[in-house]
């Protein structure tokens, strides 16, 4: 969302917002990112980059739960080939990996590691 936000505001857009599932801590990043541009101000408080989500029971949100995440979201524009608009034979991925079944306990560090070394993988056609 910083990203994003800086992008806007190079462009000359002075109001970003977002809609549905705009989270408070996407408005922090893109408060954070241009909080210069606002004279510097910054409310007082801390972002938590999705921690919440670390016990989900579905591991494509479990992989959510990091800084990198968030800060290389590429919003969805809702035209064809949006990064908002799934692509299931491009996933790379089957329900049979290791990556994606389900467990109770919090997703640990390596685990959001791999997960995220092979979603790179996929992206760059190594898989």
């Amino acid at each position: 969302m910083a990203k994003y936000a800086r992008e806007a505001y190079a462009a000359g857009i002075r109001f970003i917002g977002g809609c549905c599932g705009f989270e408070p801590y996407h408005i922090r990043a893109v408060s954070e990112e241009l909080s210069a541009e606002r004279g510097g101000f910054l409310p007082p408080g801390c972002i938590n980059w999705g921690k919440c989500l670390e016990k989900h029971t579905k591991p494509w949100v479990r992989a959510r739960a990091s800084r990198e995440y968030w800060e290389n979201l590429n919003p969805g524009t809702g035209r064809p080939y949006s990064s908002s608009l799934s692509k299931c034979d491009e996933w790379g991925v089957t329900a049979g990996h290791e990556l994606v079944k389900q467990h109770e306990e919090k997703t640990s560090a390596e685990e959001l590691k791999k997960g995220l070394e092979f979603k790179r993988k996929v992206q760059k056609g190594v898989l």
